[in-house]
Order: structure tokens, then sequence, then C-alpha cells
């Protein structure tokens, strides 16, 4: 699944909040788990500290028990049993007997401790802070009194050591979670922001390198990005534009081709009908035409290149008529068929004089719409252009009106040579003449075709030659339907 670069955003915004989270709840419950460990242990010493002094207390009361009973004599006996008792749990003590040091292993600094905080006279007392634990026994056998003073230095306080311990301990995690937590949100913000960065610097990198090829002129770079986000997008419009831009300058190409032709072929075909009249008007200066009816022939042949020279510039005007975007066509409500019966029937005696015989066959006839005006030049131009290049003894032309695919289809064949088929795609362009024609002025300018077909693209119709025993002419135009 691609994400678009806003869902990147969004996506990118929902982690950098639920990451840190997520991993703070891990950690927490690692520390938790850390103190809870350390809190066990802390337990057990403090555990293990309580269940010495208890038996320190034990042994210590079981001294007593067996003084009650037993003689005074066997008391060394019973202190070295109480010292080796109370040396394994740690603790030192002395015996008094009758306010009389009987045994005492405690250091100098255990005895200041137990001076500062007992008498020798205190009843039965345990004391306990995080330093020491003192324990002290008195008991009376017969006549003697007894005071056993019992000191330890391995002592842990319950509550005070565990508040202390804890207290630090959360402290430190809280340090160390909130240093963890924000390397969390950077590393999250930096692996996030690059993430998002390089979604948006790739394509802008393409999109740059594909600028500066346009403005170099390369027009055939293409934007490879395959990703279907808002840049891809842009890639896309960026590649249609690229497009567009290099039809335009091909279209411009074209343009300036067409340009030159019709400049080369106006020049081509204005400058022979002037150098025939240059050359008239230097014979009649120059007093070659001699008698009148040389001078007649002279006048005639001046007054033919000049008609010649007014068609051209007649078909050029026409040709820039119709090219143009604002021309208006006049269209009409016609039946093609009735509208070439009369056409063809005004040109009868014209058609005549020029040998040409045509041959009119309607199987379907319908409604189209037609400029009456500049349809007829189609046909004049058509004909024109068969008698010009048709046999000239005995030259036919054929139409036929018929339907083909919902459209109406006129066919205009004559009975000549046809042309080559690489000038076939051709004849249609201004000043297009095939090389036999371009050599005879006579044949006219090339603009009568290129007329035509602009003639018939106004008409929303196509046209298009074909060699078919002779030259044919395809023309369809659309069926006129009324709107319900």
């Amino acid at each position: 699944m691609v994400l678009s670069i806003k869902k990147k955003m969004i996506f990118s915004n929902i982690l950098m909040i639920v990451i840190p989270i997520i991993s703070f709840l891990i950690l927490l419950e690692i520390g938790i788990s850390i103190v809870g460990f350390v809190r066990w242990d802390a337990v057990e010493n403090i555990y293990e500290s309580n269940t010495n002094t208890y038996s320190a207390q034990s042994h210590m009361l079981k001294f007593k028990e067996i003084l009650s009973h037993e003689s005074n004599k066997n008391l060394e006996k019973y202190i070295v049993k109480l010292e080796n008792n109370l040396s394994n749990l740690d603790y030192h003590f002395t015996l008094y007997n009758n306010n009389k040091i009987v045994y005492n292993n405690l250091t100098t600094t255990e005895q200041k401790e137990i001076n500062s905080i007992v008498n020798k006279g205190t009843d039965n007392l345990y004391y306990e802070n995080q330093k020491v634990s003192i324990i002290v026994v008195n008991f009376k056998i017969e006549d003697n009194s007894y005071s056993i003073i019992a000191h330890t230095n391995n002592n842990i306080n319950t509550n005070e050591g565990w508040f202390s311990f804890t207290k630090l301990s959360l402290i430190s995690l809280i340090i160390i979670l909130i240093l963890i937590l924000f390397i969390i949100i950077i590393a999250t913000n930096l692996i996030l922001s690059s993430w998002i960065t390089k979604s948006i610097l790739i394509p802008l990198e393409l999109l740059k390198n594909g600028s500066n090829q346009i403005s170099k002129g390369n027009l055939d770079f293409e934007i490879n990005y395959n990703k279907k986000d808002e840049f891809g997008e842009v890639c896309d419009d960026f590649n249609k534009m690229r497009v567009q831009l290099k039809l335009s300058e091909e279209a411009r190409n074209r343009y300036e081709e067409y340009r030159k032709e019709i400049i080369n072929g106006v020049s081509h075909d204005l400058r022979t009908p002037l150098t025939s009249i240059k050359g008239y008007v230097e014979g009649l200066q120059d007093g070659i035409a001699n008698t009148e009816e040389k001078k007649k022939k002279y006048y005639s042949a001046i007054h033919t290149r000049a008609i010649d020279i007014e068609n051209l510039i007649n078909s050029l005007s026409s040709l820039s008529s119709i090219e143009n975007e604002k021309f208006k066509y006049n269209f009409k409500k016609i039946k093609l068929g009735e509208y070439l019966k009369e056409k063809i029937n005004n040109y009868k005696e014209e058609l005549s004089q020029k040998n040409i015989k045509i041959n009119l066959n309607i199987i379907h006839d319908d409604y189209t719409l037609l400029d009456e005006k500049e349809f007829g030049r189609v046909l004049d131009n058509l004909l024109e252009n068969t008698y010009k290049y048709g046999k000239k003894d005995n030259s036919i032309v054929d139409i036929k009106l018929d339907k083909n695919q919902e459209k109406l289809q006129l066919i205009f064949k004559d009975n000549g040579p046809g042309v080559d088929k690489s000038d076939l795609d051709n004849i249609f362009l201004s000043f297009y003449r095939t090389d036999k024609a371009r050599t005879n002025p006579a044949n006219g300018s090339g603009l009568g075709l290129s007329i035509v077909k602009n003639i018939i693209q106004g008409h929303s119709g196509t046209i298009e030659a074909v060699n078919n025993g002779g030259l044919e002419f395809i023309i369809t135009l659309n069926i006129f339907k009324e709107e319900k």
C-alpha cells in the first residue's frame, strides 16, 4: 500500500506520540520490576537481621533459664556456649553479676554506644536504629542479679532504611526514564523526519531535474516516479505538460515549415506569370511585336498571366479565410442528393465544353448541414482537379452518394492515371503538386485540394484520396438528426 504524503505526515505524528508512550510504559514496567527485586532482596536482609535479633534474644533467655536450674559452678561453661551462639549472630556481649563484669568481649566503641543508650540497671530492653542493635536482659537468681547486654552493628532499620532506599531508587529511576524517553523521542523524530523528508526531497529533485532538462530544450525527458501519492500526480501532470510542450513545439515547427512552403509556393507561382508578363512587356517595348496580330497575342498572354495571379490571390484569400478560427459557416439543413443534382445540372454546359462527363448515382439520400456556397467550392475544385489531371479527350467523373455507418458517403472518381502512392498523403497540403504538375503553371497553384479539405473539416466531415482505377476522393458527412 502506497501512502500519500498527507497520510505519511499524519501517521508519523501519531507514531511520534505513540512510540514514546509505549517505550515509557515498557521502561516503567522494567524499572518497577527492578525496584521490586531489590526491595525483595532488602526485605530478605531485614528479615535475616530480625531473625538474628530474635535468635540472640532467645539464646540470652535460654542462658537465663539454664542458670535458674544449674549451679554457678558451671557458669563459665555456659558463658562460653552463649559466646559461641551470639558470635555466630555477630553479637558481642557483657555479663554482669551483682554489677560486676563476669564476661566482656565488647569493643571500646561498642561499650560507649551501649553507655550512651542504656544504664546497667535498666529493665529488659531492645533498642535498634540504622547503625546498631542492643539487647538488654536483666534477671535474678536467688541473691544474684544478672545483666546481659548484647550489641551488634549489622542491623538495618526496617522503616527508615527502606524509605531511604526507595526514595533514592525512585529518583534514580525517574532520571533514567526521563533520559531514555528523551533519547527515544529524539530518535523517533529523526527517523520519521528522515522518512517524510525523503518522500518530499526525492520527487522534488526529479521535478527540478525535469525542469532543467526542459529549459535546455530536451522535451524527450520523462520523470520516472511511480508512487501514487501527491507528488505522483504532480509528476504525471509534469509529464503531460512535457508532452503538450513537445506537441506544441512540433506544431510550431510544422507551422514554420508550412509558412516556408506557403512563401516558397507563392513566390514560385507568382514568379512564373510575372516572368511571362515581364517578357511580353519587354517584347512590346523593344518592338518585337511589330504587327497588330503579334501585339494582340502579347496582350492576350499578359491578360492570361494576370488572371493566373488574380486566381492565386483569390485562392490564398479563400484559404486564409477558412483557416481562420473566427470563420463562420452559414449552415442549412439540406438534402445532399438534391443539392448535387442541382449543382451538376448547372455545370452541364461548362462541362460539355471541357469534354467532361458526369455520372451521378444516388443510392441513399439524407439531410445534412451544408454551407451551400462553401460546399459549392468543394465541387468546383474537385471537378477542376479532374479536368486538369484527367483524360483530356474523354474525362469521366463518377459521383456516388451512399450511406456508411450512419454517415453520408460521397465519392468522386475520375478515369485519370491517378497519382503516385507517395503523393497521396500530401495532395491536400497547400501548394503541393506532383513533380509533373509543378512544371506546368497551367495546372494551378496547388491550393485547391487544401481548400477542399479545410471546408470539409469545417463541416465536421472527413476526406481521403485513394487510387482506384483513377483518383478517388471519399467524403463523409454527418446525417442531420432532429433533436427530440
